[in-house]
């Protein structure tokens, strides 16, 4: 295991840079329209590099480049044959790897802008963005500009599966940067395409199991399981002894998650008594809900769910807490309700409003709230999200934006470890013995065989305003602390 890397240099932007980095992004998020909505593309780079565009396979290529060596200067390697190199001074080894031109590193990822997970997913790109302009705007990485061309595959597993197929048959990326989209990931992982190609995905921030396992992924979240396990301790520790889950099987977080939150309350000793499994896109909820909440005790006592957990995506959320789903609004259970990432979302809290009270929301960051929005670090990452989008104010908390930072972060850490000679080989080197301190979360310890780096979540809670709809006015911390998941790995689905 390496030793933990120095905190990286981080300023604050300027107003004039901000407004800059605003008009700087509508270039940088040109778009490049297909046949249909699920192939719409996007390009975030520099903004004089051409576009690369191809979906024409060709043969993957190997590297044989040496592992460069680092000197006492920060700056400067020794590469194959003992050549030195000056990083500082935008000296580097040429064409490396796949995707490496002397001036350019491409990265590619498929992103969700469409379909169920739009409402929490569509804005971590301005999260990768942020990291990259920043890092082009000093100079990029030993003269090399970082690119990203992106793919929408709408969290369809076999949408993303064919992008990420045609990515690395393209022969021209290097790899695969956060790719927002866990559905997609998941194709590309259990084709086996990722490991066959050996094609890098760094930053991850999905939180399926099947991306913790695989030796060609590093996760930056902490896996839905993990947080599973972690808000049914944390229930039962704050006197919760009966339980209820609604759930959505038709995607694997829900699926993961359920059986997570089961197994745990089971070790625990709880019991769940009520357990719903929906159907993603139905218009109506009604009658499970009225059921669910009847095993719960009915809506005026539901006093057989001291606790209620919620693993749906914001619009069967919204549409299942309308049928009723956490009864009238006028009590809650004993205990509150709880939710993982997805629906840390400012949207849904708001259109959730007096059934949501007291919800606690999951999230393995700091997000720019109190207490944390005076950290230092937690301010570059709001300044550097500004630069890139006029709504960072209202995204910055949105766990997957900030987990898109984060993930982008440790991908830019692993290249200029890498320096003048970036291999995929050589990146998988440096992140299997990699100590990562984002400063905007718990420290991430990777390892050869094991790349469940982080496994600690913190909870905020919604608060509502005392008006008849209670209006969602803003996110509170709890007070949780990071909570470590002391089961991690159990439970996981065949």
């Amino acid at each position: 295991m390496s030793p933990s890397p120095t905190r990286r240099e981080r300023g604050s932007a300027s107003a004039a840079w901000t407004a800059a980095g605003i008009v700087m992004a509508g270039c940088l998020l040109a778009t490049f329209t297909l046949a249909t909505p699920s192939t719409a593309r996007r390009v975030i780079a520099d903004p004089n590099a051409a576009p690369t565009d191809s979906l024409a396979p060709t043969p993957a290529a190997t590297s044989s480049v040496a592992f460069p060596t680092r000197g006492p200067q920060s700056s400067v390697f020794t590469g194959p044959g003992g050549r030195v190199y000056d990083c500082a001074k935008g000296q580097n080894a040429g064409p490396t790897d796949v995707g490496v031109t002397p001036n350019e590193i491409r990265l590619a990822a498929t992103t969700v802008e469409s379909g169920p997970a739009k409402d929490f997913l569509s804005d971590a790109k301005f999260g990768m963005l942020a990291v990259i302009q920043k890092v082009n705007r000093a100079g990029g990485i030993c003269g090399r500009q970082l690119s990203l061309q992106t793919r929408n595959d709408e969290w369809n597993t076999a949408t993303g599966e064919g992008f990420i197929k045609s990515f690395i048959g393209d022969n021209r990326y290097f790899g695969l940067a956060v790719n927002p989209s866990s559905e997609g990931l998941r194709g590309g992982i259990e084709s086996k395409a990722i490991d066959r190609a050996g094609f890098p995905a760094v930053g991850a921030d999905g939180m399926l199991i099947d991306q913790y396992q695989d030796p060609w992924v590093w996760p930056v979240a902490t896996s839905t399981a993990s947080v599973m396990h972690i808000m049914a301790a944390d229930a039962y520790a704050r006197g919760a002894r009966t339980f209820g889950i609604a759930w959505e099987d038709g995607y694997r977080f829900g699926v993961e998650g359920h059986d997570a939150f089961v197994g745990a309350v089971r070790r625990l000793h709880g019991t769940v008594n009520a357990d719903a499994k929906l159907v993603h896109g139905q218009n109506d909820y009604s009658n499970q809900a009225s059921s669910f909440i009847g095993q719960c005790g009915g809506a005026d006592t539901l006093s057989k769910c001291d606790f209620i957990a919620m693993l749906l995506e914001p619009q069967t959320a919204s549409q299942w807490v309308r049928g009723g789903g956490l009864g009238n609004g006028q009590k809650h259970p004993a205990y509150g309700v709880g939710v993982p990432q997805p629906l840390f979302i400012n949207s849904f809290a708001r259109d959730c409003a007096k059934y949501c009270a007291g919800m606690r929301a999951w999230t393995s960051f700091k997000p720019p709230l109190p207490p944390f929005d005076g950290d230092p670090v937690v301010r570059t990452y709001l300044s550097d999200l500004r630069a890139v989008s006029q709504r960072a104010d209202e995204i910055a908390s949105n766990p997957h934006v900030e987990g898109a930072y984060v993930g982008m972060e440790l991908l830019v850490e692993a290249l200029k470890r890498l320096g003048p000679s970036p291999s995929r080989a050589g990146i998988r080197r440096i992140l299997d013995s990699m100590v990562f301190d984002s400063g905007l979360g718990p420290t991430l310890r990777f390892s050869a065989g094991n790349h469940f780096a982080s496994i600690k979540a913190q909870a905020y809670e919604d608060i509502t305003q005392n008006d008849d709809r209670g209006t969602f006015e803003n996110w509170r911390y709890t007070n949780s602390g990071f909570i470590t998941d002391t089961d991690v790995g159990k439970d996981i689905p065949g």
